[in-house]
């Protein structure tokens, strides 16, 4: 299996002569096979982001002062892959990642049976029992933390209807 050595340009800006300004960079070594999905995955694992609340967006430059490129799908990621790997620089292309908040709402809705929860922005005292909503994609979701806890079960028992996870 080959691998590649990608840096990560993050936490930065880009500015309006499309400089990525003010970044902290890491290091990642992915297999030439990876799909965007692994890509993601380690990226997220790298920069300790939280998938759930946290939405990312890859991009690279091909030269300086261009517009960047986005990476949304395997075939992206292939295509870039092929480029670092063709290049003889190993600093080049590097990947420029920017992360925002999911966005949540103030509208509530029906779950289950007449139980309204209110969506809000700001989280709750009880961070550990609470559930995530969140809107993406004018898709309402929810989530809760990937290991179910006892007080997730018993609260799906409650509503008798089960909550969804990432």
């Amino acid at each position: 299996m080959e691998l590649i050595n990608i840096f990560l340009h993050y936490n930065g800006e880009w500015n309006e002569t499309y400089e990525y300004k003010n970044f902290k960079k890491a290091e990642l070594l992915v297999p030439l096979e990876c799909t965007f999905n692994m890509l993601a995955e380690e990226i997220y694992l790298e920069l300790e982001l939280n998938q759930t609340i946290m939405e990312i967006t890859i991009q690279y430059q091909v030269k300086h002062n261009d517009p960047p490129i986005k990476i949304k799908t395997t075939k992206s990621l292939v295509f870039y892959l092929e480029l670092k790997r063709k290049h003889k620089d190993f600093t080049s292309f590097s990947l420029c990642i920017d992360f925002s908040t999911v966005t949540n709402s103030s509208a509530s809705f029906n779950l289950h049976e007449g139980l309204e929860l209110q969506k809000t922005a700001a989280a709750s005292s009880s961070d550990m029992l609470q559930l995530q909503l969140y809107e993406k994609n004018n898709t309402t979701i929810i989530v809760r933390p990937r290991l179910p806890t006892v007080e997730y079960i018993a609260y799906e028992v409650l509503i008798g209807c089960p909550v969804l996870t990432t």
